[in-house]
């Protein structure tokens, strides 16, 4: 259900912010993860781009940085998409 699936993205949304409050990037950037698996288009590419940031934070800037492009590359690709269904 729709409703179901937006309550799952603000509670992992929500989660990730306050982990990353506290420096536990390992777990805010897995639940960054979850929260982009429920979502589509350039919502999706935004958890993607939070999550790249909690690995630059967690120490692993190599993964932050390919991650980043992928989200970047979807985010294009959404954009894309849209502007073709506009008349």
């Amino acid at each position: 259900d729709e409703r179901a699936r937006e309550l799952l993205i603000d509670f992992h949304g929500n989660r990730a912010i306050l982990l990353g409050r506290l420096k536990r990037f390992d777990e805010a950037a897995a639940d960054w993860l979850v929260g982009a698996d429920l979502q589509n288009g350039v919502e999706r590419s935004r958890f993607l781009v939070q999550r790249a940031v909690c690995l630059m934070q967690g120490g692993d800037p190599a993964s932050a940085a390919r991650l980043a492009k992928v989200a970047i590359d979807a985010a294009s690709d959404a954009q894309a998409a849209v502007s073709q269904l506009r008349p």
